[in-house]
């Protein structure tokens, strides 16, 4: 039997009224129905296997809720194989790169002197000396080239003798050192609707001009030429660069001068190159302009430059360099030493230009695609009307023979005979004067590249 609890109160209140026998049993039958209640609301207790089974479901359930923790050896290798794979991919995408360049060169006049006798020398400059002419290290990467996001940069650093006639030439970056950056700037690429990438360089690069590179292991011939020399080793700035059409590519720079890190003057530089290019044959056209005001201090005198070039492969083993440029630099021409004075229709206007011409030949097959030995020629023509650039107005003209012994693809043993020739009495003497009207030098140089 069961009473609602509501019922209780009633009772109470009739309690007064009510008869004690039935008080009494009215409150013994609440009493029971409260207590059936309880224990209907109560669970059933459990049993030990119960309370145990229960304990193992709670423990796996928080066990599947937290990943596995892998034992300390494994977290170990695992961390190990993580770097070595990004330490993988670096390497894959940035190189190094390099290359040592030593020699000795004699001078058949055997001036007096030892350093910078050998006149108007970029390399090799110094008579009767060894030298390390050119060392270079540096990381790279290159951007793809694809029609898409890419960024890329290089950075060398170069030591040796060449530095200070190419390098150094900015008295406020190095000027005169024997270590300095041969290159150190960034590439970014931005895809076109064009379907080729747009490419931008900025920083301290090789100037765009000629068919020689400073890195001369890369030339036919050891040293390089007059006509070289006359044209800008680097540039800092910016450049934009994109393929117009197959094959056709233009690139403008903003820089700062010829051989400057930092600019001498308020004016700016202008530049560009309009390059064409095939895979078979190997063949290379560009036409190079570079103009702006070039003296110190000086943003209205102009100096500019044109130039072709041309690179081919005529064979599989025979290549050919060619270059013809010409320019004019104003308030610039040189009195006239032994030539007499500069004429008065040319006066305070220097111009300059020439031709050049490089043919090399490979030789001895002992593998496919390497050869044992190699003969490099090059004759130029060169006139300084003005004497702007040699500081005599001249003309120049240099023949040039080179044997090289391949020992590797990296590594090359070369001989070098080379006959200098000006219309005035510029080289040096035995007495160390400017009494000759050429220069002879043999060298012999090594070099390992890679």
């Amino acid at each position: 039997m069961r009473l609602d609890p509501d019922v209780l109160p009633r009772v109470v209140n009739l309690g007064g009224s009510m008869r004690p026998e039935l008080l009494a049993l009215a409150t013994s039958v609440l009493v029971s129905s409260a207590t059936a209640r309880a224990q209907e609301a109560a669970p059933a207790p459990l049993t030990p296997e119960e309370r145990i089974r229960g304990l193992e479901e709670r423990l796996a359930a928080l066990e599947g809720a937290r990943p596995d923790v892998a034992p300390l050896e494994t977290r170990v290798g695992t961390l190990e194989a993580t770097l070595r794979n990004v330490v993988l991919a670096v390497a894959d995408q940035v190189k190094v790169t390099g290359l040592v360049s030593g020699g000795f060169t004699w001078n058949l006049a055997d001036p007096p002197g030892r350093r910078g006798t050998n006149l108007l020398r970029v390399n090799d400059p110094d008579h009767d000396t060894f030298a390390v002419s050119y060392a270079k290290l540096g990381l790279y990467r290159d951007v793809s080239g694809e029609n898409g996001w890419d960024a890329g940069f290089r950075v060398e650093v170069a030591a040796g003798r060449q530095v200070e006639t190419t390098l150094s030439l900015d008295p406020d970056f190095g000027g005169g050192d024997e270590v300095n950056l041969a290159n150190a700037y960034i590439q970014l690429q931005a895809p076109t609707p064009l379907g080729r990438p747009l490419t931008i360089t900025g920083g301290r690069f090789y100037g765009w001009f000629g068919v020689e590179s400073l890195d001369t292991p890369t030339n036919p011939n050891y040293s390089l030429s007059v006509f070289s020399n006359f044209t800008p080793f680097t540039n800092t700035g910016l450049g934009v660069g994109l393929e117009l059409v197959e094959n056709l590519k233009y690139t403008q720079y903003v820089v700062n001068g010829w051989d400057l890190v930092f600019d001498n003057n308020d004016a700016k530089s202008y530049g560009g190159q309009l390059a064409f290019t095939l895979d078979d044959p190997a063949t290379t056209v560009a036409l190079n302009w570079l103009v702006g005001a070039e003296q110190a201090g000086d943003e209205e005198d102009l100096r500019w430059l044109v130039e072709l070039d041309l690179t081919t492969k005529l064979t599989e083993t025979t290549e050919l360099r060619a270059a013809l440029h010409y320019g004019q630099e104003e308030g610039a021409a040189q009195p006239g030493r032994a030539g007499g004075p500069t004429p008065a229709s040319i006066r305070g206007i220097a111009k300059y230009g020439g031709a050049m011409l490089i043919v090399r030949q490979e030789l001895y097959e002992v593998r496919e695609g390497f050869r044992r030995f190699a003969i490099g020629a090059r004759t130029n023509f060169w006139r300084d009307q003005g004497g702007s650039k040699s500081g005599l107005s001249q003309t120049l003209v240099d023949v040039t023979g080179t044997f090289e012994v391949r020992f590797t693809e990296f590594a090359s043993l070369r001989f070098e005979w080379r006959h200098d020739h000006s219309n005035q009495a510029f080289y040096l003497g035995g007495r160390g004067l400017p009494s000759q009207h050429h220069q002879d030098t043999a060298s012999i140089e090594l070099n390992f590249r890679f």
